[in-house]
């Protein structure tokens, strides 16, 4: 499912704050705003999911392909493609090379 359900996205936020920015991790974890950023990352990722969606819906509505199988099938790869885009976006991965 594209967006995954909540409690996956906020594993899965979790688990990149750990992996990626273990500092943050600990700190906000101590702090207790741990939650409280992990959910405002998942609110803010799904808004920007969103918005990209309306404008993929609106684009294949403008070109007359809303509805129609190639339009379905182009909305899903696009779709995707935004999850993707927004993902890398807000939970870049650093591949440490040393």
């Amino acid at each position: 499912m594209i967006p995954p359900s909540r409690n996956l996205l906020e594993r899965s936020i979790r688990r990149w704050m750990l992996d990626q920015r273990p500092q943050d991790f600990h700190r906000l974890t101590q702090s207790g705003e741990l939650d409280s950023r992990v959910r405002e990352l998942d609110q803010m990722m799904v808004e920007d999911f969103e918005r990209q969606e309306d404008e993929v819906m609106a684009a294949l509505m403008k070109a007359n392909t809303w509805g129609t199988q190639a339009g379905t099938q182009e909305f899903h790869m696009r779709r995707l493609q935004a999850w993707g885009e927004v993902v890398a976006q807000y939970l870049p991965v650093v591949i440490d090379s040393a």
